[in-house]
C-alpha cells in the first residue's frame, strides 16, 4: 500500500514538473528563434526589441536612493531563528510600476505594465545590525522604515539583523525587452502574451540563460520524481 501511494506521488509530481518544462522550453525556444528587431519593422506576435526608457507620464521616486523612475523595487529582509538554521524573511516590500514607453532611433513603443516581470541589477544594497558592535542602521533607512512602513531596526538589546536591496528602472536607461507586439492605432504596445513580458537591463542573454536553466531542471526533475516513485513501488513489492 504504501508503495503504491509513493508510486502514485511520484508519478503525479513527474507529470506537474513535466508540464512546466514543456510550457518553459516553448518559451525558451522562442526567445532563441525571436531576432532583436528595431521598432520601424514591428510586427504582430513574439517581439525581442533593445531601446532606451523614453517617457513616462507620472514617474516616481524611489523611497530610498529617491531616483526619479517608471519603477523601483525596495525590499528589506530581517535573519529570523529557525528551527535548525536562520533564514531571511521579508521585512518590507514595496513595488510600484507606471506605464512608459521604450525608444530606439526608429520609432516608440508603448510598454503595458499590467504584467510584467523586471531582471534588473540593484541600484543600492546594504546591511545592518547583528551581533557586532558598530553596525548600525543608517539613520535615513532607520527613519524611512519607521515612518512610512512602520518597522523597527532595534530590538530590545540588539540591531535587528536587516538587508536592504532597491532596484530602480530610471528614464533613459537602455534595456531589452521580450513580448508580444501588437498594433494600437499608429503606435505599436509591447504587453505580455505568448511571449511573456520581461525587461532586463542585464542584456539579452542573461534572460535566455535563465529560461535554458529552468527548462534543464525541470526536466531532471521530471525524471527523478518518476525514478524515486517507481524504485519505492518496487522496493515495497520485493522486500
Amino acid at each position: 500500500m504504501i508503495g503504491l501511494l509513493l508510486l502514485i506521488i511520484g508519478l503525479l509530481l513527474s507529470i506537474w514538473f513535466f508540464s512546466k518544462y514543456k510550457d518553459i522550453k516553448k518559451i525558451s525556444d522562442l526567445m532563441s528563434s525571436t531576432q532583436t528587431s528595431s521598432i520601424e519593422n514591428l510586427v504582430d506576435g513574439p517581439t525581442e526589441i533593445c531601446g532606451i526608457v523614453s517617457k513616462c507620464e507620472s514617474p516616481s521616486i524611489s523611497p530610498w536612493g529617491k531616483q526619479k523612475c517608471v519603477y523601483y523595487n525596495f525590499h528589506v529582509e530581517i535573519d529570523r531563528e529557525g528551527e535548525e538554521s536562520n533564514y531571511w524573511e521579508t521585512y518590507v516590500s514595496d513595488e510600484k510600476t507606471n506605464p512608459f514607453f521604450i525608444e530606439d532611433s526608429t520609432g516608440r513603443v508603448i510598454v503595458d505594465t499590467s504584467n510584467v516581470e523586471f531582471v534588473l541589477k540593484a541600484d543600492k544594497f546594504s546591511k545592518s545590525g547583528g551581533f557586532l558592535f558598530g553596525n548600525e542602521p543608517d539613520p535615513y533607512l532607520e527613519q524611512l522604515l519607521h515612518s512610512k512602513y512602520g518597522r523597527k531596526t532595534r530590538g530590545f538589546i540588539f540591531n535587528k539583523k536587516l538587508r536592504y536591496t532597491e532596484t530602480t528602472l530610471e528614464l533613459g536607461e537602455n534595456v531589452y525587452i521580450f513580448g508580444d507586439a501588437t498594433r494600437l492605432g499608429d503606435n505599436w504596445i509591447m504587453k505580455d502574451g505568448v511571449m511573456p513580458l520581461i525587461i532586463s537591463d542585464k542584456g539579452e542573454a542573461v534572460i535566455e540563460n535563465k529560461h535554458t536553466r529552468k527548462v534543464t531542471i525541470n526536466l531532471i526533475l521530471t525524471f527523478l520524481f518518476a525514478t524515486a516513485g517507481l524504485a519505492s513501488f518496487l522496493i515495497q513489492i520485493f522486500l
